[in-house]
């Protein structure tokens, strides 16, 4: 009775307009999406390519720059790549070397739900597909009557409501397989890009997340459609919780984050406060006998100044430290509560996959900021030791890129999101089953 029902539901719903118009809408914006994602990935990937060539042409010690490889994967979920700063200068100045490089401090964690990428499309209209093909599953043949002839058979409840789950799951695959290939295949022929091993088993996990997304938004359906005895009513309850899911709850937990940073007091003042009293101890410092051409004198002079400058460093990096943390938190608490929407926990997910999350950028720079201390101490080396210089730059000139976010640590930020959606999908089921249990065809 299961592959009946099951057959049953598919070809109703292959033959469906809107499964029709949902799956040409779906791989018309992955088109658009895939082209514009990969050409502005390449246009990143050529000014990186340039911005190395060019530091390696004429590199500046004083001035070290690291480099960020933009992301392939950023094709598939934009995320935070282009909101935040792919290259760092590690800076010999009193003004700026507290180490703190590369994007603003006061950079904004909003998530960037006006942009579309493939991940989006498939999160958004699928997902919106899922409820049009499930708001009707058993209110819809409980108006048709339809359902209280079936029941009418010796036939348990929980194989016919696992039918529709099959028959859903079908339906949901189709469009979420030929949008993954379809976009593979732009990134591979159009864009002449090659996967590797890693980023393959990557676009997999992509893959079975996207599919858990949409398969829970059809749970939601069956769920609803399981309590109410109109269909048109539970079409509406729906569409207000997909709105609600999709929109409103990130766009609400964002907005109210944005404004709170904003009210939060930055570093700024204190910074400046720090800086003038580094000027003002070092205008008290020595006179004109510690000329630079009094090299005894002035090796001294630039010992007692050394201190100083590591003293005022760690007193603003610890300033622009706290503000960072408390910028961090408040994005980790807004991913939290935007996670009460499987699709957010798709969005996050996705993005820490495809090493486009904030755990990509705070990598980045605490990668640069391990390296602040030994290039401070290898530009001192200038006037204590030229030849030791000579062999430091050589190694620093190596570290000009950065190493990606392995996959451990992508598969850790991901996990909790995978966790979710997959223990989401088993309650939802269950719901599902006891509601249609108790459903009274009468």
């Amino acid at each position: 009775m299961i592959w009946i029902v099951t057959a049953r539901e598919t070809l109703d719903n292959l033959m469906s307009l809107k499964f029709l118009f949902g799956t040409v809408l779906c791989l018309a914006l992955v088109v658009i999406s895939t082209v514009v994602s990969l050409r502005d990935y390449q246009s990143r990937m050529d000014e990186y390519n340039t911005a190395v060539a060019d530091f390696n042409e004429k590199p500046d010690s004083f001035y070290f720059k690291m480099y960020r490889k933009p992301e392939v994967l950023s094709i598939f979920a934009r995320g935070f790549e282009k909101r935040f700063g792919n290259v760092a200068g590690l800076i010999y100045m009193p003004v700026q070397a507290s180490g703190f490089m590369g994007a603003s401090e006061g950079a904004e964690f909003s998530a960037e739900f006006a942009s579309i990428d493939f991940v989006f499309v498939v999160r958004v209209i699928v997902s919106l597909l899922a409820i049009f093909l499930a708001y009707d599953a058993v209110s819809g043949e409980y108006e048709r009557g339809t359902l209280k002839l079936m029941l009418s058979r010796p036939v348990p409840r929980s194989s016919v409501i696992l039918g529709k789950l099959i028959s859903g799951a079908i339906c949901l695959l189709i469009p979420l397989i030929m949008s993954f290939i379809i976009g593979i295949l732009i990134i591979q022929l159009v864009g002449g890009l090659a996967f590797t091993s890693e980023e393959w088993l990557r676009i997999s996990l992509m893959f079975v997340v996207t599919v858990l997304c949409v398969m829970s938004f059809y749970m939601i359906g069956l769920v609803v459609s399981s309590r109410t005895r109109q269909a048109s009513t539970s079409l509406l309850i729906l569409l207000l919780i997909w709105i609600a899911g999709v929109f409103l709850i990130p766009g609400v937990a964002t907005s109210a984050m944005d404004r709170y940073r904003r009210m939060a007091s930055t570093p700024d003042k204190d910074v400046a406060a720090i800086n003038s009293d580094f000027y003002r101890r070092k205008q008290k410092g020595p006179g004109p006998e510690y000329h630079p051409n009094n090299i005894d004198a002035y090796a001294k002079y630039r010992i007692k100044w050394d201190e100083l400058e590591d003293e005022k460093d760690r007193s603003i990096w610890n300033l622009r430290k706290r503000y960072l943390d408390r910028l961090y938190s408040q994005a980790d608490l807004v991913q939290w509560i935007c996670r009460l929407s499987p699709s957010e926990s798709c969005m996050y997910a996705s993005e820490a996959l495809a090493r486009t999350y904030v755990g990509a950028y705070r990598n980045f720079m605490d990668y640069v900021r391990s390296y602040h201390g030994p290039h401070r101490e290898m530009i001192r080396l200038i006037w204590k030791d030229r030849d030791r210089y000579r062999e430091e730059t050589k190694k620093f000139k190596k570290l000009i890129e950065v190493p990606p976010v392995t996959f451990s640590a992508s598969l850790s930020a991901a996990l909790p999101d995978i966790c979710a959606l997959a223990i989401l999908n088993v309650l939802l089921f269950m719901l599902s089953v006891l509601f249609f249990i108790r459903y009274d065809v009468h």
